[in-house]
């Protein structure tokens, strides 16, 4: 009788471990997509108040969590701060006299918008932020 008990324990202390497991894996897959939509709105959040040095701050520091996490929308947001900053060092390379990091800032800059997909609204924002002239993307 109590060998059947301990059975029957056994049991049940296993099926609620998978169901524990089972809980901690579906609590860890949700936290990452509430995580993804949280720092997209916190990108816009911060595009929305000109905060575009933040955003380039955030999304430096961050670089590589941000690569590992597959969000078009978050990728969109990157890019922008990315462009940002291509943009920025362009005419501090420009009023240097630095040919070489201007062309390297361009090439950064050109990649960037292209990722910036629908934000790239953006773009004359942030060009007349760092007084550069309006140009064709490519």
């Amino acid at each position: 009788m109590k060998k059947s008990r301990l059975i029957i324990m056994d049991i049940i202390i296993v099926i609620l471990v998978v169901l524990n497991a089972a809980m901690i894996i579906a609590v860890a897959e949700n936290y990452n997509d509430e995580n993804r939509t949280y720092n997209t709105r916190w990108f816009m959040n911060l595009y929305k108040n000109d905060e575009y040095g933040r955003a380039v701050d955030y999304a430096s520091r961050d670089k590589i969590v941000i690569d590992n996490i597959q969000d078009n929308e978050l990728d969109e947001s990157i890019a922008v701060a990315e462009y940002y900053n291509a943009e920025f060092y362009k005419n501090v390379y420009k009023t240097m006299g630095n040919t070489q990091k201007l062309k390297q800032m361009e090439e950064q800059s050109d990649m960037a918008l292209k990722r910036m997909g629908s934000l790239s609204i953006l773009k004359q924002k942030i060009d007349s932020i760092v007084n550069v002239p309006d140009r064709q993307t490519k």
